[in-house]
């Protein structure tokens, strides 16, 4: 849900099968206040291969980013018009992607994460490492990135500006760390904090 001009949206992708193996994905706005769409069924992607969305819109600058399989998808928020599509190669069902400042950050399993800019579509960076497997969802605080690693077990921190590597931390009790990640900003005195958890203890 958004609100625009006193009036709220809601958007949506829409996800139609065609056969055994095939989808077609599609955007959707509804203008809630007046109950009517502003659009429907404005295409993401051509036919493809049964991959589902991945997770929901996301919505920066009037564009509205969306996941659909391998594919981030980018269209005008109000006029559901496409702008760019960019093919990470891997599957996002887990890492999945964020919207921050101007750039869309994408973990693909075994590719790696990459950064991409939201206006134009084009690659920013990408960071690989070799355990790159089925990693938590994103958090990210004061431009860094943290998630765990589904390969090694790892908690690891990317820098948002460069995609450098900061951490690759293994967990204090050597089990590995749970797929959940959340960031906490400490107020006055107080400090920022990564909040995990392993098998068998919760860290922070």
């Amino acid at each position: 849900m958004f609100e625009r001009d006193g009036k709220e949206y809601f958007v949506c992708t829409y996800q139609r099968v065609l056969d055994l193996y095939m989808l077609w994905s599609s955007l959707n706005l509804y203008n809630v206040t007046d109950q009517r769409w502003e659009y429907s069924q404005k295409e993401l992607l051509p036919p493809h291969n049964r991959n589902n969305a991945v997770g929901f819109p996301q919505i920066e600058n009037d564009i509205v980013v969306t996941a659909i399989g391998n594919h981030i998808c980018a269209n005008d928020l109000m006029t559901g018009d496409s702008l760019w599509t960019f093919d990470t190669k891997g599957s996002m069902v887990f890492g999945g992607f964020i919207v921050h400042d101007g750039c869309v950050y994408a973990q693909s399993e075994v590719q790696g994460l990459y950064c991409i800019n939201l206006q134009t579509g084009e690659q920013k960076w990408k960071m690989w490492h070799y355990a790159l497997g089925t990693t938590s969802q994103m958090a990210h605080l004061n431009g860094v990135i943290y998630f765990v690693n589904g390969g090694n077990g790892n908690l690891m921190a990317v820098d948002m500006e460069t995609g450098e590597l900061l951490w690759d931390i293994e967990s204090p009790d050597r089990e590995s760390f749970n797929r959940e990640v959340e960031v906490y900003e400490g107020g006055p005195g107080e400090k920022n904090m990564v909040v995990t958890s392993t098998y068998q203890s919760a860290l922070a």
